[in-house]
């Protein structure tokens, strides 16, 4: 899952109806100094709940999960997954049916709360958080003119699709949703940000679009 990305966009061809809002959840016990002061993070018995909002058809219950609401939540729940050693999985759309958004026992990072998108006419690109869904895409870029070639359910994440190729409506005249990405901010294990692009990067900005996770979220 990626905090941030840039695509190029391209002309509207169709539209997709807009996504449903991902329930909201309150949050317990924080452990970690930054997401006490920004983010938030849920443990103890009040996990079991959340965690069937996350994939209703997966049957694991983390041990502790941290919404983020931006990058520097990010590295610092991975920081914090570090020093406890516990594993990591990330949560974005929560659409994936394997479960891949959950881990038993370990530390889900949620970034579905990071969902802004704004597009730049002028250069015809966007730039869309790790947590945004299809919809969230549509909403923005469907006034202005224009269309991110990307999946076929509106409820889908953008990260979890970017990172698995895209295929969608579009795809037989504008290709795959990672052919169009341009730039990524990510942030690795170490809790680092760091931007891919063709300059910076280039062999990370490669396996990133279309080549699946765990290059960070």
């Amino acid at each position: 899952m990626l905090s941030s990305r840039r695509y190029a966009c391209s002309p509207v061809v169709t539209t997709i109806a807009s996504s449903r809002s991902s329930p909201i959840c309150r949050w317990g016990h924080l452990r970690c100094s930054r997401l006490r002061r920004a983010g938030e993070l849920l443990g103890h018995r009040r996990v079991s709940g959340c965690a069937r909002h996350l994939e209703r058809q997966v049957d694991r219950y983390p041990a502790v999960i941290a919404r983020c609401r931006d990058t520097s939540d990010v590295a610092a729940a991975l920081r914090y997954a570090r020093s406890a050693g516990m594993a990591v999985a990330v949560r974005g759309g929560g659409h994936n049916v394997a479960g891949h958004a959950l881990c038993d026992g370990e530390l889900v990072i949620d970034v579905s709360g990071m969902r802004d998108v704004t597009v730049h006419p002028d250069s015809g690109r966007a730039t869309v958080q790790g947590g945004a869904r299809l919809g969230d895409v549509d909403r923005v870029a469907v006034p202005a003119g224009r269309l991110l070639p990307s999946g076929i359910v509106t409820d889908t994440g953008v990260g979890g699709l970017t990172l698995g190729g895209g295929i969608g409506w579009a795809m037989r005249r504008r290709g795959l949703t990672c052919d169009h990405v341009e730039a990524v901010d990510l942030v690795t294990a170490d809790g680092d940000l760091l931007t891919a692009d063709d300059r910076s990067h280039p062999e990370l900005l490669w396996g990133l679009r279309g080549g699946g996770g765990n290059f960070g979220v």
